[in-house]
């Protein structure tokens, strides 16, 4: 595997240019919509659901500190290894 920038965009132009690659990816979008918009049809209380799913995302991300202690403890008890950043850069 190589970290050369150039490779990446060779590829991407590449997969662009794979005309079975475009009529797979076009099929697999096609019926992942389809699927998705049945699945929602069928769901009574989808809004209910989305609510209750972004209070969930809030509420873990308001305590995620506490999460990530929890996280790295466990992980620890299993014998892995946590490394802790200071900031993005780390």
């Amino acid at each position: 595997m190589t970290t050369q920038p150039v490779a990446f965009y060779d590829r991407v132009e590449d997969a662009l240019r794979d005309s079975s690659l475009q009529t797979a990816l076009d099929r697999a979008t096609t019926r992942f919509v389809a699927n998705r918009a049945n699945a929602l049809a069928q769901l009574t209380d989808f809004e209910d659901l989305r609510a209750r799913a972004r209070a969930t995302r809030a509420g873990a991300l308001a305590r995620l500190d506490d999460l990530l202690v929890r996280l790295a403890e466990n992980v620890e008890r299993r014998g892995g290894h946590v490394c802790w950043a200071e900031d993005g850069q780390q």
